[in-house]
């Protein structure tokens, strides 16, 4: 008879990143008007085939690339965050995590310096006056919670509920220091 497996005590906790109202209704805009321009093409076009048949590709490529850039979730563990996209995972190890806090207002005047700003993510480099220049992997902002690496490297990102993911992010990242999960 075999043993029990031991079950790992501090396995990676999971939070989702629920889709807010506005990035629903950004995707679904964008998405119906590539396609509505796709099929405008084929209907209402004297272009070429082949340049028919390139705009599609290429509408069609920029609509996979979004979404290959969503987000489902992230995922909280001894040594780090691992933010779950469709197309691969993004790694934020603890060893230079300074702080992290619940903050709604993070985003508010942000403006895209590079990104994807709302076809299945908000994701990119954004600026703000009140925060400077930090990275984005979002998918609502009232869900922002606030990551400083380094001094200088802010990261934001929108786990479901934010104040445990706080919670769990201070006990993991450092065990040894009480944490302030309160909003700012």
């Amino acid at each position: 008879m075999n043993a029990p497996r031991p079950r790992r005590p501090h396995g990676p906790r999971r939070f989702r990143a629920p889709w807010s109202p506005f990035l629903r209704t950004v995707t679904a805009a964008a998405t119906l008007i590539l396609a509505g321009v796709s099929v405008a093409l084929w209907i209402a076009s004297d272009l070429p085939i082949g340049m028919r048949i390139l705009t599609t590709v290429l509408l069609a490529g920029m609509l996979a690339a979004c979404f290959a850039c969503a987000i489902w979730g992230y995922e909280v563990s001894s040594t780090g965050i691992r933010v779950i996209r469709t197309g691969w995972v993004t790694t934020l190890p603890f060893a230079s995590l300074e702080a992290v806090e619940f903050d709604q207002k993070a985003t508010r005047g942000a403006w895209r310096l590079l990104g994807n700003g709302g076809l299945f993510v908000f994701a990119g480099l954004y600026w703000s006056r009140r925060n400077g220049r930090f990275r984005l992997l979002a998918t609502d902002f009232t869900r922002s919670v606030v990551l400083r690496f380094n001094g200088r490297l802010m990261v934001v990102v929108t786990p479901e509920p934010p104040i445990e993911f706080v919670e769990c992010v201070g006990r993991l990242a450092w065990p040894d220091r009480p944490s302030d999960p309160e909003p700012h």
